[in-house]
């Protein structure tokens, strides 16, 4: 198996707070792009409606999985809660205790790896 850890974020955008959403979008994009090379995909996918959006994130292991979300911890999370209901969090992979802790206090799904490949 891969040290590869994933996740897939459901998120309900709030009523009004599609404009605002999408310029945290860009600056969140932006600055996980610069400053976590250990992210391997960070990806942002939006309804038709722009009602609901979903993120799939890979990280190249537990440690970069631990410094993105210690990032948004401390630098995002807060607004983004105020422009979006999170619906879902499904966390794959043989994650640490730590990436569990935090994930976990959102609700999170967990999946361990049973099988397949990823190149």
């Amino acid at each position: 198996m891969h040290k590869k850890i994933s996740w897939v974020v459901d998120a309900r955008i709030k009523e009004g707070a599609l404009d605002a959403f999408r310029v945290l979008l860009s600056e969140m994009v932006a600055l996980v792009e610069e400053a976590e090379p250990g992210t391997r995909v960070y990806e942002w996918y939006l309804t038709d409606d722009g009602t609901r959006c979903h993120i799939v994130e890979r990280y190249e292991d537990n440690a970069a999985a631990e410094a993105h979300l210690e990032w948004f911890q401390q630098h995002a999370v807060a607004r983004f809660l105020e422009l979006a209901d999170l619906e879902g969090l499904t966390v794959y992979g043989d994650v640490s205790d730590k990436v569990r802790a935090v994930a976990g206090g959102f609700g999170a799904t967990f999946m361990a790896p049973i099988g397949g490949f990823a190149r």
